[in-house]
């Protein structure tokens, strides 16, 4: 999150000696702490378990990518599609464009 220590503290909810502690492994975080942090839009589970629980989308891109399946299908040459294949085609495009952007 590009914080500082003491910055990153305060968002827990502790001192800078608790967070030092937590961080070299002298002790372990509290519940209360970890419950901060998420309600300060920490990914807890990032800090737990070092697996993003979400990653970081580019809404711009998958709008994009919604926008390219969308006209591609809704072309008069082509029959409708379920909902469920529409999102079919969209998830292809999108995981496409992830892959690309790596």
């Amino acid at each position: 999150m590009k914080l500082k220590q003491s910055e990153f503290a305060k968002l827990g909810g502790v001192s800078v000696t608790s967070q030092s502690f937590y961080e070299t492994g002298k002790c372990s975080p509290t519940m209360g702490y970890i419950e901060c942090l998420r309600k300060n839009g920490v990914d807890v589970s990032f800090i737990v378990t070092g697996l993003r629980l979400t990653p970081d989308i580019d809404w711009e891109l998958m709008k994009q990518a919604f926008l390219l399946v969308q006209s591609t299908y809704s072309s008069p040459n082509n029959s409708p599609l379920l909902p469920e294949q529409f999102f079919e085609h969209f998830r292809a495009v999108a995981e496409t464009v992830l892959r690309l952007k790596k």
